[in-house]
């Protein structure tokens, strides 16, 4: 899909196949100093569709193995905590006073923080296998451990 507006195009759905962008001058700046006929250095984008997008602009928020970084160069450092979390919308009973709740367990920290008065939020930090176990229990059997947990 895609929405435009005098200075702004957004487009969803759409996957980078390249990206590039100008070379820097001398000067750190991107702009040659001929005053030629040539275009504006602006970053270019191909999609995967065969599109291409240009903009003076570009943001690099397209992922962990990011096209856009790597085109630019930014190195990036990542670190195995060897834990994982398992992310979930929950329904509770009402909790009138919208309190957040969070616990430091041995393998992570467990964390309910409120949604609306009926709906909260949970992040449950822990080792890769036991957040797969949890993913496999049965709702009930969930919401003990979650308890517990507590």
């Amino acid at each position: 899909a895609e929405r435009n507006s005098e200075n702004i195009s957004v487009r969803t759905g759409a996957r980078v196949k390249t990206a590039s962008i100008p070379p820097a001058q001398p000067d750190g700046s991107t702009s040659p100093e001929s005053g030629g006929d040539l275009p504006p250095p602006w970053a270019s984008v191909t999609l995967e569709d065969g599109g291409t997008l240009h903009s003076r602009l570009l943001v690099g928020a397209d992922g962990p193995t990011s096209l856009v970084r790597q085109a630019v160069g930014i190195a990036t450092v990542s670190y195995n905590y060897r834990q994982a979390a398992v992310v979930a919308t929950l329904e509770w009973e009402e909790n009138d006073q919208m309190t957040a709740y969070q616990r430091f367990l041995p393998n992570g920290p467990v964390a309910l923080l409120p949604l609306t008065d009926s709906m909260a939020s949970l992040v449950w930090t822990t080792t890769p296998e036991e957040a797969k176990r949890l993913c496999k229990m049965e709702p009930e059997d969930f919401v003990r451990s979650l308890n517990s947990a507590f």
